[in-house]
């Protein structure tokens, strides 16, 4: 492979990966009070999606969280949001922005008390019904509101000699005087396994850890191999080992989704 094929092919890698993460907010009295991150998981038979994220979302904030769907156009598919283009985002304002509220939780046996180290939570949704209901605003000017969501087979068992990534959209602003929003992505890649213990594993980065404000509202990312299947999910880091942490998911899902036959 040139240098270039290789490029195309991180890039690529990237682009899957910051398209395939949903954005979860915390949004009261018209203010953002809190971000996370997750994923979708749709098992067959069943109307039912689950929303997979981190539980600490509700250590500050105990109320408020939706899912913020993305948008699309609906003529040729493209992404609106989250995606970085001022003349996209111009004609959407912040209340437009299509959020589904989440619903109490599925936990890990022993709930909020358990161990931060089983830091995950599942939220039930009637993902299809919902999504059709919504935002006809946004259906009037062409477009269409959307969560991506994957079959529960792209969760796979974590192989310590793979590298891994993760990509997210958790960095955003908004100006309602022009109607107009901002979003900066945040990714890493060439994630090597250093570590697992009791179903958390320990990434090291392939440089600095360069802080924590970096990866505010990254924890809930989907952390995913080179073929773009998900074997932990981003819950925190530490700025002293140059490391990030994940919960391994083939290990501790299966007690927290429903039994199907894509699993």
């Amino acid at each position: 492979m040139t240098n270039t094929e290789k490029e195309t092919s991180r890039e690529e890698y990237i682009a899957a990966l910051l398209a395939d993460v949903v954005a979860l907010v915390c949004y009261e009295d018209n203010q953002v009070r809190g971000r996370a991150s997750g994923f979708v998981l749709q098992p067959s038979r069943t109307d039912t999606a689950y929303l997979v994220s981190v539980h600490h979302l509700f250590r500050k904030h105990k109320t408020g969280w939706h899912l913020e769907c993305h948008v699309v156009n609906k003529s040729n598919g493209d992404l609106v949001i989250p995606a970085q283009s001022e003349a996209a985002f111009r004609s959407i304002s912040r209340r437009e922005t299509p959020l589904i509220p989440l619903p109490k939780p599925t936990l890990v046996s022993g709930g909020l008390e358990a161990a931060p180290k089983v830091d995950i939570a599942v939220f039930p949704l009637g993902l299809k019904r919902t999504l059709g209901e919504m935002t006809p605003e946004l259906l009037a000017v062409g477009l269409r509101p959307d969560v991506p969501h994957f079959k529960p087979s792209c969760v796979v068992t974590l192989d310590l000699s793979e590298c891994y990534g993760f990509g997210d959209w958790n960095q955003d602003e908004h100006h309602p005087d022009i109607k107009a929003a901002f979003r900066q992505p945040c990714y890493e890649t060439d994630l090597a396994v250093d570590s697992v213990t009791d179903n958390v594993v320990v990434f090291r980065l392939n440089h600095n850890h360069p802080g924590h404000d970096r990866y505010y509202g990254a924890s809930g990312a989907p952390i995913r191999d080179t073929a773009g299947r998900f074997a932990a999910m981003l819950i925190d880091g530490c700025t002293s080992t140059h490391t990030i942490r994940g919960v391994v998911l083939s290990e501790v899902l299966p007690q927290l989704l429903p039994s199907d036959d894509e699993t």
